[in-house]
């Protein structure tokens, strides 16, 4: 099993970002695929590591638990479902 390093059906509370507020934001693979979606779906993204954390660190302004060291040139998955989209 890979480790999970954050589960918002678990924690019952969706994450909320902006997108493109780096580094507060979401990694340039996973905004990449949220660009595209459509309200209401689901999609399993794959983020291969030159768009995820390439250094094999979530970025510093990330709140915790998404601080979790990731391996150097891993590449990342998510299961993503688009609850809502503000302008």
């Amino acid at each position: 099993d890979d480790p999970v390093f954050i589960n918002t059906y678990d924690d019952g509370a969706p994450l909320i970002f902006y997108l493109g507020t780096m580094p507060q934001g979401v990694t340039p693979g996973l905004e990449e695929a949220l660009a595209t979606m459509k309200l209401g779906s689901i999609r399993a993204v794959q983020v291969p590591s030159y768009m995820g954390y390439p250094n094999g660190l979530a970025r510093a302004g990330v709140k915790f638990p998404l601080r979790l060291p990731i391996p150097l040139k891993e590449g990342l998955r998510y299961e993503v479902e688009l609850l809502r989209c503000v302008q």
